[in-house]
């Protein structure tokens, strides 16, 4: 049975396969400029942090979908 308790950034385990990930070379400056255009943060801000082996983020964008930014490294 799939785990199904929100996680701390509020989004249900279940939605993570549906939500879009997205790959970029620094999730940081990246969701900067997505926040510029309206979107909400849902994942702690320290998961972005450059000492982590690897850097993630959750946001919503202004219609409400939630997308994932991962690092490539």
């Amino acid at each position: 049975m799939r785990q199904t308790q929100p996680m701390e950034c509020g989004i249900p385990v279940a939605d993570l396969d549906r939500m879009p990930d997205f790959y970029c070379s620094d999730p940081h400056d990246t969701l900067a400029a997505a926040e510029a255009k309206g979107a909400e943060l849902r994942s702690d801000r320290s998961m972005l942090d450059p000492q982590r082996p690897l850097r993630l983020c959750f946001f919503s964008e202004p219609e409400g979908n939630v997308i994932e930014l991962l690092e490539v490294g």
